[in-house]
């Protein structure tokens, strides 16, 4: 199926990237949305083209991923007349399934899908609902589709990912104490990278394993790591992230 794209930004650029790193060279038609970055992307890899508009990438495409921000998402789709044979896939971040249905009718089909940067390096976890074989077989291509029972739990694992500014926040603070201390900023760098590396690949390794167990684990009892996580705990930084995630969980759900 050729991939249509209305919008081209971080997430076009990364879902094209990705899937072009995986061998896969079905035809992709990007909005003209974004000039530098689509011409970029059409010179960049083959068979990619730019939409004369982003009408044109409806007439030219079954399939078509909206990957536009929130703010605009009305604004754009206002101009564009959808039909029955569209299958769209929303990338558009909390903006609901109803909602979406007013803007692209009367396409036959509406998926809502949420992939994330890394599927560029073909990593990460992409959320996708309502269930669609052939959508979920392009994201597993891209990492892994996690497929959903239902709409709201798209709106609680986007928190999740609303984290990724907040993590960084974390190791680059740890990264200042160590090259405060006097570790050259690229040993630094490189030891809290692969750090973040064998973290998450132990977890993925053992997925049966929880988290609360992970903590336990990597605590041993009287040691620095159980020490540092007992000050967090104390101090109240774990419960003040979780009030966070509450506060981004009420702004997601208009509260």
């Amino acid at each position: 199926m050729t991939l249509g794209f209305v919008g081209t930004g971080t997430i076009t650029a990364a879902i094209v990237r990705g899937l072009r790193r995986d061998g896969d060279d079905r035809p992709i038609v990007l909005s003209p949305r974004n000039a530098e970055l689509a011409a970029a992307l059409a010179a960049g890899f083959p068979n990619v083209q730019i939409a004369a508009s982003n009408q044109d990438v409806l007439d030219q495409c079954d399939t078509v991923f909206i990957a536009v921000t929130p703010q605009v998402v009305a604004e754009v789709m206002a101009d564009l007349r959808f039909e029955p044979r569209h299958r769209v896939i929303s990338l558009v971040a909390t903006v609901s399934m109803r909602r979406l249905s007013e803007l692209v009718e009367p396409a036959g089909r509406l998926r809502r899908a949420v992939p994330l940067p890394f599927v560029a390096s073909g990593l990460g976890g992409t959320l996708l609902y309502p269930a669609d074989p052939e959508i979920e077989a392009l994201f597993d291509r891209l990492g892994r589709a996690i497929t959903l029972a239902s709409e709201d739990d798209i709106d609680v694992l986007t928190i999740a990912s609303a984290t990724m500014s907040a993590h960084f926040a974390i190791m680059a603070n740890i990264d200042s104490w160590l090259v405060a201390k006097g570790i050259p900023p690229e040993q630094s760098r490189a030891y809290l990278t692969q750090l973040g590396v064998g973290l998450a690949a132990a977890a993925a390794a053992n997925p049966e394993v929880g988290y609360a167990q992970l903590v336990r684990d990597y605590a041993t009892p009287g040691g620095l790591n159980e020490q540092l996580r007992r000050h967090l705990d104390e101090t109240g930084a774990q419960q003040s992230y979780t009030e966070g995630l509450d506060g981004l969980f009420a702004r997601v759900k208009g509260r």
